[in-house]
């Protein structure tokens, strides 16, 4: 950064007129001359530079922000995607599940038939024996 011009000899006349002695008014000119010229003090040039260097900072930010926007979007769109498709095959599965269970519904019932009957067979069965097995027993009298 510039150093900013500084007129020591105007500084000095000043508060020599204020009442202050020639030799402690030139002192404060050169001490605040010596301050002013060690130190950075930005000048309009240098916050027009900055300014225009934070403009394309923030237009460099601008088109980073569009650009995620654009990705992000396209992310979205493409989970979208994704779930309709997941739900299609969810939708196919559960009809797959709710086939096989029919199936497994009525092969219970064959199988629960099968055994009604085979129980009600080995019942006749049984009675039948039992029946035979008394008649032919002799009772004594």
């Amino acid at each position: 950064m510039n150093a900013v011009p500084f007129d020591t000899l105007k500084m000095a006349q000043r508060p020599g007129a204020a009442g202050f002695a020639a030799p402690q008014a030139a002192g404060m000119a050169e001490a605040l001359a010596d301050a002013m010229a060690g130190s950075d003090l930005a000048t309009k040039d240098d916050i027009s530079a900055l300014r225009t260097d934070l403009k394309g900072d923030i237009a460099a930010l601008d088109q980073r922000i569009t650009s995620l926007r654009t990705e992000l979007k396209g992310d979205i769109a493409g989970l979208d995607q994704r779930m309709t498709s997941l739900r299609a095959e969810m939708k196919g599965d559960n009809e797959l599940l709710r086939r096989d269970m029919e199936i497994m519904r009525r092969d219970i019932e064959v199988a629960r038939r099968d055994v009604v009957i085979k129980i009600g067979s080995m019942m006749v069965i049984a009675v039948g024996v039992m029946l035979t097995a008394i008649r032919m027993m002799t009772l004594h009298p």
